[in-house]
């Protein structure tokens, strides 16, 4: 995934580790060819990247006889958009005295992390307690200080001195209830897995049969097939950096033709007529085939069992998940609440929220002009549908980095001031990449909960799971400085897909009753008496978003590719544009990644004006 943009700036791969050069238990991820890079950012500034990095070497100019007329604009760079991409590129651009205004269509800033501390009456949440609509969790234990794999989130949580405390992804005493069978989730599948799916192995062949004992390992042994080939190819290219990530892409363009659905049911000899010789190189092709496809009761038995939901996302992004080590049974969060990285980013020396953000602005177009050897007449003007205080308004700068989530990009209209067959080329190009990427549905509720109940059965987090529309249910107890003097805990529910647009779909007060009846079947004897507080947060049902987080489909991965470029002046962001989609990891990358590229036009720019 966006090799063609590493290829093209390997002057960023500068101080880059190969593979050879990791530990062999180290998380395996594309994000580290720019670890050094984004780090340098983070921890010295644009400027001191810029020294030490540069711009990627310029070939040729084209030749042009446009000549633009230069314009006043009123800052240097406009950011569309006050989530967590758009406030780290603002605040990194600010700090090398670029001008800057970034534009938010809500009444707040964070973007998709979002912490409730109250309901919408206003009644809040007990003392400690918190309400993680977006983002709740990072990769790592909390007392594990060792290189973690999301460098820049940890990076900014270290500069700003955020506390942190852990965050159990995975409790053995959680309790699995699935078509009416109650047990431990731990003690579940030994119990009942055979019972409800009894032909779950019927695709397992050989000696595989009598070594796999369970859906995970045989989840795990399946997909090791593919992820083996991988590290194959990569500590084959002997530490050649630019042929690791050749080998990436290669890798990636093949198996990303797959959903992980079409790969678990496909078979052997649908892999060898799809793929050539030289793409199952180094491909274990005798156990693949001793292993798919996967029957029915597999497939259908492993959804179930483990919640995942998202059959049809493509193979890709769950082998990334994989290989980077982004889930695990222990975690960690953010004291106070995950808005507290948000947050952080104002202050002295920082963004001023009265000052830097306009709210209640939605763009509705952007129109740009810029020739590549004319940095000083670079152009953008950015106009905001009328709200309930203004009529329509304008802003005007250099560039503009969007960091709308996609669903909301497609509603603004792209107008190029130039009149050229290069310049409408790469605006059609861009409009289908950008028609073609999908952001997924997600609903959470919480129920604060007058008693931590789940405590007396030793639940300290962790997720319970269930064939009911609520899926999954998670444990949250007060932040540590808390948990001894609140009694209240909140459970929290987390849908995706059909079942989080079947909750976005009803009133709240529907929602509840829905809830509490349906947690009743994990827990006998939960009722409305215990609940206080209900809260829905739907997020396709948001505005603003119309989706919670991007779900690489098996045709996107050309796409992002194509918007990791400029288009002219206007710069695309946001986690879905990253190598780690889904996760503040890939908001803060792309985040960064526009603020340099912007910062490098400033450069040129600046460097004309003084001669």
């Amino acid at each position: 995934m966006a090799t063609s943009y590493l290829l093209r700036n390997k002057n960023l791969l500068k101080n880059a580790k190969t593979f050879m050069e990791k530990d062999k238990n180290a998380p395996v991820q594309q994000s580290d060819y720019l670890k050094a890079f984004m780090l340098t950012i983070l921890n010295e500034g644009l400027d001191k990247a810029y020294e030490l990095y540069e711009d990627c070497p310029p070939g040729p100019s084209p030749p042009t006889s446009l000549k633009m007329k230069s314009q006043v604009t009123s800052y240097d760079v406009i950011v569309v958009g006050a989530g967590i991409a758009g406030l780290a590129a603002a605040y990194e651009m600010k700090r090398v005295g670029l001008t800057v205004k970034i534009l938010e269509q809500t009444e707040r800033y964070g973007g998709r992390i979002f912490t409730y501390t109250a309901d919408s009456t206003g009644k809040k949440l007990a003392e400690g307690l918190y309400f993680e609509a977006g983002a709740m969790r990072l990769p790592g234990k909390v007392e594990d200080l060792s290189e973690r794999p999301h460098f820049l989130t940890e990076g900014y949580i270290d500069k700003f001195n955020l506390d942190t405390k852990a965050f159990p992804n995975y409790d053995e005493n959680g309790i699995s209830n699935i078509y009416g069978l109650r047990a431990k989730t731990s003690e579940w599948a030994g119990l009942h897995f055979d019972k409800v799916w009894p032909h779950w192995k019927l695709g397992i062949k050989n000696d595989m049969w009598n070594e796999i004992q369970n859906i995970d390992e045989y989840y795990e042994k399946t997909t090791g097939v593919v992820t083996d080939q991988l590290k194959t190819w990569l500590t084959n290219a002997n530490g050649d950096i630019e042929k690791e990530i050749c080998e990436w892409d290669r890798w990636i363009d093949i198996w990303s033709q797959f959903t992980l659905e079409s790969f678990l049911e496909s078979n052997i000899g649908v892999i060898r007529a799809k793929f050539s010789d030289l793409e199952r190189q180094d491909l274990d092709e005798e156990t693949l085939g001793n292993l798919l496809p996967w029957s029915n009761d597999a497939v259908r038995g492993y959804s179930v069992s483990t919640y995942t939901e998202q059959l049809d996302q493509s193979l890709v992004q769950y082998l990334r998940d994989q290989l980077g080590q982004w889930w695990s049974e222990n975690m960690h969060t953010l004291v106070g609440g995950m808005h507290s990285l948000p947050e952080a980013f104002f202050g002295s020396d920082k963004l001023d929220a009265a000052e830097d953000i306009a709210f209640k602005k939605q763009v509705s177009k952007i129109t740009y002009s810029s020739v590549p050897s004319q940095p000083n007449d670079d152009f953008v003007k950015v106009t905001c549908y009328p709200n309930d205080t203004e009529s329509e308004s304008t802003y005007t700068a250099r560039a503009v980095i969007v960091t709308t989530p996609v669903n909301v990009l497609r509603l603004i209209t792209f107008s190029p001031l130039l009149d050229t067959e290069e310049v409408h080329t790469a605006l059609r190009k861009n409009l289908q990449a950008i028609e073609d990427i999908y952001t997924g549905p997600a609903t959470k509720v919480i129920l604060q909960t007058k008693t931590r109940f789940w405590e007396d059965d030793n639940i300290q987090g962790g997720f319970s799971k269930t064939n009911l529309p609520i899926g999954q249910i998670h444990y949250v107890k007060p932040d540590p400085d808390y948990v001894n003097t609140t009694n209240q805990g909140i459970i929290l529910n987390y849908t995706w897909k059909n079942e989080a647009l079947l909750f976005g779909s009803l009133t709240e007060d529907q929602v509840r009753q829905e809830i509490i009846e349906q947690v009743a079947e994990i827990h006998p004897g939960f009722n409305d008496e215990m609940v206080e507080i209900c809260i829905v947060h739907a997020w396709y049902n948001q505005p603003s978003y119309q989706g919670a987080y991007g779900l690489m489909k098996t045709t996107q991965f050309n796409n992002i590719r194509q918007l990791w470029d400029p288009m002219g002046n206007i710069h695309f962001s946001g986690e879905n544009l990253s190598f780690v989609p889904g996760w503040i990891q890939g908001a803060l990358e792309s985040g960064l990644r526009s603020a340099y590229q912007v910062y490098a036009r400033h450069v040129k720019r600046t460097t004309l004006l003084a001669k």
